[in-house]
């Protein structure tokens, strides 16, 4: 699936997602962790595994002369920045739907309101006929 487009510096003004990434909200699995060792192993971190997220998207991780797989999380927030906005523009257009449809169903309303009438003055209007031949 197309991601984001690579960019350079030059280009990065001009740089614009293709299709939606709304689909790498789904695909990434946050957890909670702690590191093995160093200073921060006694405290609780909320990430991603570098390994899951290499399998849905390879061009954030990054890998030491070591072998140890890291995440790019500069390039990992510019992703979910983009899927969170393509949301928003999904719901955006969901609202104007939802309103164009409300707007609707009010115009038709007031038309069955109005037939509603004219039947009730006709029905009144032919029962007084009726009542008039007897």
């Amino acid at each position: 699936r197309p991601l984001v487009e690579l960019l350079d510096g030059r280009a990065a003004a001009s740089g614009s997602t293709k299709g939606g990434v709304d689909w790498v909200l789904r695909e990434l699995r946050p957890v909670v962790f702690r590191f093995r060792a160093g200073a921060e192993a006694k405290l609780q971190r909320l990430g991603f595994i570098a390994n899951e997220v290499e399998n849905t998207l390879p061009q954030v991780i990054r890998e030491s002369p070591t072998g140890v797989k890291g995440i790019a999380m500069q390039d990992l927030i510019a992703v979910l920045t983009a899927a969170v906005q393509s949301l928003q523009r999904r719901l955006e257009d969901s609202d104007t739907g939802a309103r164009r449809l409300e707007s609707r169903l009010e115009s038709v309303e007031a038309s069955l309101r109005r037939s509603e009438e004219a039947m009730v003055r006709h029905a009144a209007s032919t029962q007084a006929r009726l009542e008039a031949l007897e």
